[in-house]
């Protein structure tokens, strides 16, 4: 997936879990990138190592009015690359605090942009379990 980040100010999401997060391991890999060189005044391609990183993805319910005072539902995707949400199960109410960010990628040959919630401290405000947690 081609990363084209744009980062926004960051908000507060206050809404409950659709379903379970789903866990995902990436693996570590070499990527070249071009640097400025300055010794040789130049561009040259250098290899940086990735780490391996784990990745939970989960939906967020935002319930609101809309202006005839029927119920709107409006799901969030987030991202939770610092694991905070090891403990969220599907139905918690939860607070997020984060930024959004658009992701542009290929499918057959057409640009798609994937919009997403990137989780940077979370709050159980009411679990399932009957337990709450804060998580920074």
């Amino acid at each position: 997936m081609n990363e084209t980040t744009k980062k926004a100010p960051e908000v507060t999401l206050y809404g409950n879990v659709g379903a379970d997060p789903e866990t995902r391991n990436i693996p570590a890999k070499t990527v070249a990138k071009p640097v400025y060189d300055p010794v040789t005044d130049q561009v040259v391609t250098r290899e940086f190592e990735k780490p391996s990183r784990t990745l939970r993805t989960f939906s967020l319910a935002l319930n609101a009015k809309g202006a005839a005072g029927e119920p709107i539902t409006r799901w969030i995707r987030c991202e939770d690359w610092r694991n905070l949400s090891e403990a969220v199960r599907k139905g918690d109410r939860l607070r997020l605090r984060g930024y959004f960010v658009t992701r542009t990628y290929e499918k057959d040959g057409e640009p798609k942009d994937v919009r997403a919630f990137v989780v940077k401290a979370l709050h159980v405000e009411r679990s399932k379990s009957g337990t709450e947690s804060p998580a920074e």
